[in-house]
């Protein structure tokens, strides 16, 4: 890879974090990323068919709930 290519793709993963950060932060609860591919298949095998990025405030409020559930009688 290139220096250009290399600064591009650091430019363009600053900006993605910089769109996640401004979506949870507004109370967003995060994204979900998935292959381009319906079946997606790497080096070995399946791969996993999408991955959660959860937002700090949504996770926050799913270990509340997650402790409620546990004190409830």
């Amino acid at each position: 890879m290139d220096e250009a290519t290399a600064k591009s793709l650091d430019q363009q993963c600053s900006q993605a974090i910089e769109w996640w950060r401004t979506l949870t932060e507004s109370g967003g609860e995060g994204m979900v990323v998935k292959p381009l591919e319906f079946i997606a298949r790497g080096k070995k095998g399946l791969l996993q068919p999408a991955i959660k990025c959860r937002g700090p405030e949504y996770l926050r409020e799913l270990n509340l709930a997650r402790l409620r559930s546990m004190n409830t009688p």
